[in-house]
């Protein structure tokens, strides 16, 4: 039996795979004005149990859009979000 030598294939850079990984798993809402739950408390000082009956109060009236995506953490796993922003009023 004779023994065929394996071909080297030269391997990308770890590092862009995760950088191309990254890119390619990132789901975020387009346009301005989303915000996420964490955002929206700072910002107003509402805790969170009454923030999400204002957020869906907003949402059954139609004045509020939700979009759910996801983002990569700082440890490099996917990590699920929900953006939340105000629909603009008609004058």
């Amino acid at each position: 039996m004779s023994r065929q030598k394996s071909k080297a294939i030269k391997a990308p850079d770890w590092a862009d795979l995760i950088q191309l990984e990254m890119k390619e798993t990132q789901k975020l809402p387009q346009g301005n004005g989303w915000k996420t739950v964490q955002e929206l408390k700072g910002e107003h000082g509402i805790g969170e149990r009454k923030l999400y009956q204002l957020i869906n109060t907003l949402i059954a009236a139609g004045e509020c859009e939700r979009f759910y995506g996801h983002t990569v953490n700082n440890a490099g796993a996917r990590s699920s979000k929900v953006w939340y922003r105000l629909k603009k009023r008609s004058a």
